[in-house]
Protein backbone atom coordinates (compact mmCIF):
# COMPACT_ATOMS: atom_id res chain seq x y z
CA UNK A 1 0.00 0.00 0.00
CA UNK A 2 1.45 3.42 -1.07
CA UNK A 3 1.20 6.71 1.66
CA UNK A 4 -0.57 9.82 -0.06
CA UNK A 5 0.82 13.29 1.27
CA UNK A 6 -0.21 16.69 0.19
CA UNK A 7 2.22 19.08 -1.41
CA UNK A 8 2.38 22.77 0.43
CA UNK A 9 1.38 21.62 4.17
CA UNK A 10 3.45 19.21 6.26
CA UNK A 11 2.65 15.31 6.24
CA UNK A 12 4.32 12.38 8.68
CA UNK A 13 5.49 9.71 6.42
CA UNK A 14 5.08 6.40 8.77
CA UNK A 15 7.49 3.89 8.46
CA UNK A 16 7.14 0.12 8.98
CA UNK A 17 9.86 -2.26 10.89
CA UNK A 18 9.38 -6.03 10.45
CA UNK A 19 10.79 -9.12 10.42
CA UNK A 20 8.60 -11.92 8.91
CA UNK A 21 5.26 -11.20 10.12
CA UNK A 22 6.21 -9.59 13.70
CA UNK A 23 6.72 -5.94 14.19
CA UNK A 24 9.59 -5.00 15.82
CA UNK A 25 11.23 -2.16 17.44
CA UNK A 26 14.66 -1.66 15.47
CA UNK A 27 17.92 -1.43 17.19
CA UNK A 28 19.42 1.52 14.70
CA UNK A 29 17.80 3.13 11.92
CA UNK A 30 20.75 3.55 8.96
CA UNK A 31 18.86 4.94 6.42
CA UNK A 32 15.90 6.92 5.50
CA UNK A 33 16.02 8.68 1.62
CA UNK A 34 12.69 9.54 -0.70
CA UNK A 35 13.51 8.61 -4.54
CA UNK A 36 12.23 9.16 -7.70
CA UNK A 37 13.86 6.30 -10.23
CA UNK A 38 17.41 6.70 -9.78
CA UNK A 39 17.38 10.89 -8.63
CA UNK A 40 17.95 10.89 -4.61
CA UNK A 41 15.30 13.83 -3.88
CA UNK A 42 15.79 14.04 -0.11
CA UNK A 43 17.59 12.20 3.00
CA UNK A 44 15.95 12.05 6.31
CA UNK A 45 18.09 12.69 8.78
CA UNK A 46 15.78 12.75 11.93
CA UNK A 47 13.15 9.81 13.20
CA UNK A 48 10.22 10.85 15.33
CA UNK A 49 7.79 8.44 17.55
CA UNK A 50 3.79 8.83 17.99
CA UNK A 51 2.81 6.50 20.19
CA UNK A 52 4.81 3.67 19.25
CA UNK A 53 4.49 4.65 15.55
CA UNK A 54 8.00 5.74 13.97
CA UNK A 55 7.57 8.55 10.97
CA UNK A 56 9.55 11.41 9.35
CA UNK A 57 8.25 14.79 8.80
CA UNK A 58 7.83 16.03 5.07
CA UNK A 59 8.33 19.29 4.47
CA UNK A 60 6.71 21.48 1.12
CA UNK A 61 10.10 22.39 0.44
CA UNK A 62 11.55 19.01 -0.28
CA UNK A 63 10.12 18.92 -3.68
CA UNK A 64 7.18 20.70 -5.88
CA UNK A 65 6.84 17.72 -8.55
CA UNK A 66 3.87 15.78 -8.10
CA UNK A 67 3.10 12.20 -8.49
CA UNK A 68 4.62 8.56 -7.54
CA UNK A 69 7.71 8.24 -5.49
CA UNK A 70 9.66 5.64 -3.55
CA UNK A 71 10.45 5.84 0.60
CA UNK A 72 13.78 3.23 1.14
CA UNK A 73 14.84 3.07 4.37
CA UNK A 74 17.07 0.15 6.57
CA UNK A 75 17.52 -0.87 9.91
CA UNK A 76 19.22 -3.17 12.30
CA UNK A 77 17.38 -5.50 14.54
CA UNK A 78 19.48 -8.55 16.27
CA UNK A 79 22.32 -7.50 14.69
CA UNK A 80 20.85 -7.97 11.02
CA UNK A 81 20.39 -5.54 8.17
CA UNK A 82 16.98 -5.41 6.91
CA UNK A 83 15.20 -3.13 4.37
CA UNK A 84 12.06 -1.61 2.86
CA UNK A 85 10.37 0.10 -0.08
CA UNK A 86 7.21 2.03 -0.07
CA UNK A 87 5.31 4.31 -2.60
CA UNK A 88 4.81 7.44 -1.63
CA UNK A 89 1.92 9.72 -3.75
CA UNK A 90 2.26 13.69 -3.69
CA UNK A 91 -1.10 15.28 -4.49
CA UNK A 92 -2.10 18.64 -5.20
CA UNK A 93 -2.93 20.98 -1.88
CA UNK A 94 -6.37 19.68 -0.36
CA UNK A 95 -9.57 21.75 -2.10
CA UNK A 96 -13.23 21.60 -1.21
CA UNK A 97 -14.66 22.68 -4.78
CA UNK A 98 -14.25 18.99 -5.86
CA UNK A 99 -13.89 15.42 -5.30
CA UNK A 100 -12.03 12.68 -7.73
CA UNK A 101 -10.33 9.31 -6.63
CA UNK A 102 -9.51 6.39 -8.75
CA UNK A 103 -10.73 2.95 -7.56
CA UNK A 104 -11.17 -0.56 -8.83
CA UNK A 105 -7.92 -0.56 -11.29
CA UNK A 106 -7.84 -3.75 -13.38
CA UNK A 107 -4.83 -5.09 -15.18
CA UNK A 108 -6.37 -7.90 -17.42
CA UNK A 109 -5.69 -9.87 -20.73
CA UNK A 110 -8.04 -11.21 -23.24
CA UNK A 111 -5.61 -12.38 -25.60
CA UNK A 112 -2.08 -12.76 -26.31
CA UNK A 113 -1.49 -9.72 -28.38
CA UNK A 114 -2.99 -7.31 -25.68
CA UNK A 115 -3.05 -5.96 -22.06
CA UNK A 116 -6.56 -4.02 -21.04
CA UNK A 117 -6.49 -1.93 -18.07
CA UNK A 118 -9.72 -0.79 -16.61
CA UNK A 119 -10.56 1.69 -13.99
CA UNK A 120 -13.89 3.32 -12.17
CA UNK A 121 -13.89 6.68 -10.34
CA UNK A 122 -15.80 8.60 -7.70
CA UNK A 123 -15.81 12.39 -8.79
CA UNK A 124 -17.70 15.35 -7.72
CA UNK A 125 -17.08 18.29 -10.01
CA UNK A 126 -18.02 21.05 -13.11
CA UNK A 127 -14.66 20.29 -14.88
CA UNK A 128 -13.93 17.16 -17.18
CA UNK A 129 -10.79 15.18 -15.59
CA UNK A 130 -8.52 13.83 -18.03
CA UNK A 131 -6.48 10.57 -17.66
CA UNK A 132 -3.06 9.00 -18.19
CA UNK A 133 -2.08 5.27 -18.64
CA UNK A 134 1.64 4.72 -17.21
CA UNK A 135 3.98 1.59 -17.96
CA UNK A 136 6.60 -0.13 -15.84
CA UNK A 137 8.87 -3.65 -15.32
CA UNK A 138 8.38 -3.15 -11.75
CA UNK A 139 6.76 -1.07 -8.94
CA UNK A 140 9.86 0.73 -8.21
CA UNK A 141 10.46 1.21 -12.39
CA UNK A 142 10.16 4.65 -13.89
CA UNK A 143 7.24 4.83 -14.97
CA UNK A 144 6.59 6.03 -18.93
CA UNK A 145 3.26 7.16 -20.19
CA UNK A 146 1.83 5.24 -22.54
CA UNK A 147 -1.44 7.14 -23.18
CA UNK A 148 -2.63 9.78 -25.00
CA UNK A 149 -4.95 11.38 -22.40
CA UNK A 150 -8.14 10.55 -21.94
CA UNK A 151 -11.12 12.10 -21.60
CA UNK A 152 -14.50 10.47 -20.50
CA UNK A 153 -12.51 6.77 -21.18
CA UNK A 154 -12.03 4.62 -17.97
CA UNK A 155 -9.99 1.45 -20.34
CA UNK A 156 -6.79 1.56 -22.18
CA UNK A 157 -5.39 -1.47 -24.57
CA UNK A 158 -1.37 -1.45 -24.75
CA UNK A 159 -0.03 -3.58 -27.10
CA UNK A 160 3.16 -3.40 -26.68
CA UNK A 161 3.17 -6.60 -24.72
CA UNK A 162 4.90 -10.22 -24.80
CA UNK A 163 2.27 -12.82 -23.10
CA UNK A 164 3.55 -16.04 -24.36
CA UNK A 165 5.70 -16.12 -21.41
CA UNK A 166 5.11 -13.57 -18.37
CA UNK A 167 9.02 -13.49 -18.03
CA UNK A 168 7.69 -9.18 -18.03
CA UNK A 169 5.69 -8.60 -15.67
CA UNK A 170 4.17 -5.67 -16.63
CA UNK A 171 2.92 -2.61 -14.22
CA UNK A 172 0.37 0.10 -14.91
CA UNK A 173 -0.34 3.35 -13.10
CA UNK A 174 -3.13 5.45 -14.12
CA UNK A 175 -3.40 9.17 -12.62
CA UNK A 176 -5.37 12.08 -13.45
CA UNK A 177 -5.24 16.29 -14.23
CA UNK A 178 -7.69 18.74 -14.28
CA UNK A 179 -7.75 21.28 -17.37
CA UNK A 180 -4.69 23.11 -16.41
CA UNK A 181 -2.95 19.82 -15.75
CA UNK A 182 -2.40 19.86 -12.31
CA UNK A 183 -2.02 16.34 -11.08
CA UNK A 184 -5.35 15.14 -8.68
CA UNK A 185 -4.58 11.47 -7.96
CA UNK A 186 -2.58 8.32 -8.86
CA UNK A 187 -3.04 4.72 -8.35
CA UNK A 188 -0.59 2.62 -6.66
CA UNK A 189 1.33 -0.09 -9.73
CA UNK A 190 -1.10 -2.56 -10.41
CA UNK A 191 -0.04 -5.84 -12.94
CA UNK A 192 -2.12 -8.90 -13.53
CA UNK A 193 -3.86 -10.45 -10.79
CA UNK A 194 -2.81 -14.35 -11.47
CA UNK A 195 -1.22 -16.00 -14.80
CA UNK A 196 -3.65 -16.45 -17.56
CA UNK A 197 -4.32 -20.03 -19.16
CA UNK A 198 -2.53 -18.92 -22.46
CA UNK A 199 -4.31 -22.09 -24.18
CA UNK A 200 -7.52 -20.40 -22.87
CA UNK A 201 -6.30 -16.96 -24.35
CA UNK A 202 -5.78 -19.13 -27.80
CA UNK A 203 -8.53 -20.58 -27.50
CA UNK A 204 -11.01 -17.17 -27.09
CA UNK A 205 -8.78 -15.25 -29.99
CA UNK A 206 -10.12 -18.21 -32.37
CA UNK A 207 -13.70 -17.63 -31.17
CA UNK A 208 -13.11 -13.90 -31.60
CA UNK A 209 -11.82 -14.06 -35.09
CA UNK A 210 -14.82 -16.99 -35.83
CA UNK A 211 -17.38 -14.37 -34.86
CA UNK A 212 -15.49 -11.43 -36.81
CA UNK A 213 -15.37 -13.59 -40.03
CA UNK A 214 -18.68 -16.18 -40.43
CA UNK A 215 -20.84 -16.26 -37.67
CA UNK A 216 -21.21 -13.40 -36.15
CA UNK A 217 -22.46 -9.73 -36.83
CA UNK A 218 -21.32 -6.53 -35.91
CA UNK A 219 -22.97 -4.73 -33.10
CA UNK A 220 -22.61 -1.82 -30.84
CA UNK A 221 -22.63 -2.22 -27.61
CA UNK A 222 -23.89 0.71 -25.05
CA UNK A 223 -22.33 -0.30 -21.62
CA UNK A 224 -24.53 1.28 -18.79
CA UNK A 225 -22.54 3.92 -16.76
CA UNK A 226 -22.17 2.44 -13.01
CA UNK A 227 -19.95 5.03 -11.81
CA UNK A 228 -18.61 8.75 -11.95
CA UNK A 229 -21.30 11.82 -11.73
CA UNK A 230 -24.57 11.65 -10.88
CA UNK A 231 -27.53 13.13 -13.08
CA UNK A 232 -29.40 16.03 -11.97
CA UNK A 233 -32.35 13.72 -11.91
CA UNK A 234 -31.08 11.86 -9.04
CA UNK A 235 -32.53 12.14 -5.48
CA UNK A 236 -29.68 11.46 -3.35
CA UNK A 237 -32.16 10.86 -0.19
CA UNK A 238 -34.40 8.49 -2.16
CA UNK A 239 -31.60 7.14 -4.44
CA UNK A 240 -33.74 6.81 -7.25
CA UNK A 241 -34.09 8.81 -10.26
CA UNK A 242 -37.10 11.34 -10.00
CA UNK A 243 -37.40 12.47 -13.71
CA UNK A 244 -39.05 10.24 -16.44
CA UNK A 245 -37.58 9.99 -19.59
CA UNK A 246 -34.58 12.09 -18.61
CA UNK A 247 -32.25 12.73 -22.01
CA UNK A 248 -29.48 13.78 -19.62
CA UNK A 249 -29.32 10.08 -18.12
CA UNK A 250 -31.54 8.38 -20.18
CA UNK A 251 -33.25 6.98 -16.91
CA UNK A 252 -30.17 5.44 -15.56
CA UNK A 253 -29.18 8.20 -12.76
CA UNK A 254 -25.54 8.64 -14.39
CA UNK A 255 -24.49 11.33 -16.03
CA UNK A 256 -24.89 10.78 -19.80
CA UNK A 257 -26.27 7.24 -18.93
CA UNK A 258 -23.85 4.61 -21.27
CA UNK A 259 -20.49 5.02 -22.37
CA UNK A 260 -19.18 5.99 -25.83
CA UNK A 261 -20.13 3.44 -28.23
CA UNK A 262 -18.22 0.21 -29.04
CA UNK A 263 -18.41 -1.95 -31.79
CA UNK A 264 -18.27 -5.91 -31.32
CA UNK A 265 -19.20 -8.80 -33.10
CA UNK A 266 -21.41 -11.42 -31.68
CA UNK A 267 -24.03 -14.15 -32.52
CA UNK A 268 -27.56 -13.17 -31.69
CA UNK A 269 -29.99 -16.26 -32.33
CA UNK A 270 -33.65 -15.36 -31.18
CA UNK A 271 -35.78 -17.57 -29.10
CA UNK A 272 -39.56 -18.83 -30.45
CA UNK A 273 -41.66 -16.26 -31.10
CA UNK A 274 -45.14 -15.87 -29.09
CA UNK A 275 -47.82 -13.76 -27.87
CA UNK A 276 -48.82 -12.88 -24.65
CA UNK A 277 -51.64 -11.38 -22.64
CA UNK A 278 -51.66 -8.23 -20.34
CA UNK A 279 -53.74 -5.81 -19.30
CA UNK A 280 -52.66 -3.47 -21.92
CA UNK A 281 -53.34 -6.06 -24.60
CA UNK A 282 -51.35 -8.69 -26.92
CA UNK A 283 -47.68 -8.18 -26.45
CA UNK A 284 -44.54 -10.13 -29.10
CA UNK A 285 -41.54 -10.04 -26.80
CA UNK A 286 -38.36 -10.63 -28.42
CA UNK A 287 -36.05 -12.69 -27.21
CA UNK A 288 -32.79 -14.02 -27.79
CA UNK A 289 -28.89 -15.31 -26.74
CA UNK A 290 -26.02 -13.38 -27.28
CA UNK A 291 -22.73 -14.71 -27.86
CA UNK A 292 -19.54 -13.10 -27.59
CA UNK A 293 -15.89 -13.31 -26.81
CA UNK A 294 -14.21 -12.43 -23.85
CA UNK A 295 -14.11 -9.10 -24.11
CA UNK A 296 -15.55 -6.66 -23.62
CA UNK A 297 -17.06 -7.87 -20.35
CA UNK A 298 -20.85 -7.12 -20.36
CA UNK A 299 -23.24 -6.85 -17.46
CA UNK A 300 -27.14 -6.54 -17.29
CA UNK A 301 -28.67 -3.70 -18.43
CA UNK A 302 -26.07 -3.33 -20.99
CA UNK A 303 -27.62 -2.26 -24.58
CA UNK A 304 -26.64 -3.47 -27.52
CA UNK A 305 -27.80 -2.08 -31.08
CA UNK A 306 -28.38 -3.53 -34.61
CA UNK A 307 -27.60 -1.82 -37.55
CA UNK A 308 -31.80 -2.26 -38.21
CA UNK A 309 -32.25 -0.23 -35.48
CA UNK A 310 -33.23 -3.13 -32.78
CA UNK A 311 -32.25 -2.59 -29.53
CA UNK A 312 -31.22 -5.41 -27.26
CA UNK A 313 -31.15 -4.97 -23.26
CA UNK A 314 -28.64 -7.47 -21.75
CA UNK A 315 -30.45 -9.66 -18.60
CA UNK A 316 -28.21 -12.32 -17.35
CA UNK A 317 -24.71 -13.62 -18.62
CA UNK A 318 -23.35 -16.79 -18.57
CA UNK A 319 -19.23 -16.80 -18.53
CA UNK A 320 -17.47 -19.55 -19.62
CA UNK A 321 -13.57 -19.73 -18.09
CA UNK A 322 -10.58 -21.86 -18.06
CA UNK A 323 -8.37 -21.82 -15.17
CA UNK A 324 -9.81 -18.64 -14.23
CA UNK A 325 -9.58 -17.16 -17.63
CA UNK A 326 -12.50 -16.21 -19.53
CA UNK A 327 -13.23 -17.95 -22.76
CA UNK A 328 -16.29 -16.58 -24.05
CA UNK A 329 -19.91 -15.07 -23.05
CA UNK A 330 -23.77 -16.16 -23.32
CA UNK A 331 -25.78 -13.54 -22.41
CA UNK A 332 -29.71 -13.67 -22.71
CA UNK A 333 -31.32 -10.50 -23.98
CA UNK A 334 -34.42 -8.57 -24.62
CA UNK A 335 -35.57 -6.54 -27.23
CA UNK A 336 -36.51 -3.05 -26.14
CA UNK A 337 -39.77 -2.22 -26.75
CA UNK A 338 -39.57 0.63 -29.75
CA UNK A 339 -40.34 4.26 -28.26
CA UNK A 340 -38.34 3.57 -24.97
CA UNK A 341 -36.35 5.96 -23.83
CA UNK A 342 -33.55 3.52 -24.57
CA UNK A 343 -33.91 4.45 -28.41
CA UNK A 344 -33.23 8.42 -27.42
CA UNK A 345 -29.39 7.63 -27.35
CA UNK A 346 -27.48 9.49 -30.20
CA UNK A 347 -26.73 6.41 -32.37
CA UNK A 348 -25.07 7.20 -36.12
CA UNK A 349 -25.91 4.65 -38.82
CA UNK A 350 -21.99 5.78 -39.89
CA UNK A 351 -20.54 3.99 -36.45
CA UNK A 352 -21.36 0.57 -38.49
CA UNK A 353 -18.63 1.59 -41.17
CA UNK A 354 -16.02 1.86 -38.76
CA UNK A 355 -12.58 0.74 -39.71
CA UNK A 356 -11.98 -2.85 -38.12
CA UNK A 357 -8.65 -2.22 -37.34
CA UNK A 358 -9.34 0.93 -35.00
CA UNK A 359 -9.10 -1.49 -31.64
CA UNK A 360 -10.05 0.45 -28.43
CA UNK A 361 -6.98 2.75 -29.03
CA UNK A 362 -7.66 6.26 -27.54
CA UNK A 363 -5.56 7.76 -29.97
CA UNK A 364 -7.72 7.44 -32.81
CA UNK A 365 -9.87 10.81 -32.22
CA UNK A 366 -13.31 8.15 -33.35
CA UNK A 367 -16.60 8.74 -31.44
CA UNK A 368 -16.89 4.82 -31.48
CA UNK A 369 -14.00 1.96 -30.37
CA UNK A 370 -13.83 -1.22 -32.54
CA UNK A 371 -13.55 -4.63 -30.42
Amino acid sequence: MSQQIYRGIENKIYLTFSVGDQIIKPDQISLIRLVRGDDIIYNFETVNTDGGKYFVTWKPSYTEDLGLYTLEYSWVYSHQQFSNRESIIILPEIRGDWYLKIKNVLVRTFSLEFVDISWEVEYLGSFEPKFVVSKGLSESDVFVDISPELEDRYYFRDYDVEMRTLTRPYHYIVSVYDQNGNLLDITNPVTIAYEPDTIALAVADQFRRMLKRALGRKMILLKKRRFGKRCECWDMELKKVTKSRCLSCFSTGWAGGYHRPMIVYGQLVEGIKAETISPYGQAEPRNAQFSISNYPIIHPDDLLVEEQGVIWRVHTVQPTMKRRTLIRQVANVTAVVPGDIEYEFPIKTSYFDTADEVVLNPKYDLDVRTL
